[in-house]
């Protein structure tokens, strides 16, 4: 997926919702808020659910792993021209813990 720098002016409460899930996921405050914009395609094609994701978390290094419950799996969509990828749906919510099943 293609990220640029915003450009335009974010949403000031949306940017302090953010840092707070940032602060309370890490632990840390972000030196300074990666905002970025994300350029969507315009037709995507469902692959399937995804039953997981592992990522690792770039203000600690640390190596994170989630499976979804069955109920609570979102879909994986891609792109027509085969380059970017988003996940869609699901029952879930990021959290200062994570990913949380809903």
């Amino acid at each position: 997926m293609m990220l640029k720098k915003n450009t335009k002016p974010a949403d000031p409460a949306a940017i302090k919702k953010a840092v707070a899930l940032f602060r309370g996921f890490t632990g840390h405050a972000p030196a300074a808020p990666k905002l970025v914009k994300i350029k969507p395609f315009k037709l995507g094609l469902a692959i399937g659910r995804v039953a997981g994701v592992i990522y690792t978390v770039d203000a600690t290094g640390e190596r994170m792993r989630h499976e979804f419950k069955a109920g609570s799996q979102p879909h994986l969509i891609v792109s027509s021209d085969g380059i970017s990828a988003l996940i869609c749906g699901g029952r879930f919510r990021f959290t200062k813990r994570g990913f949380v099943d809903g």
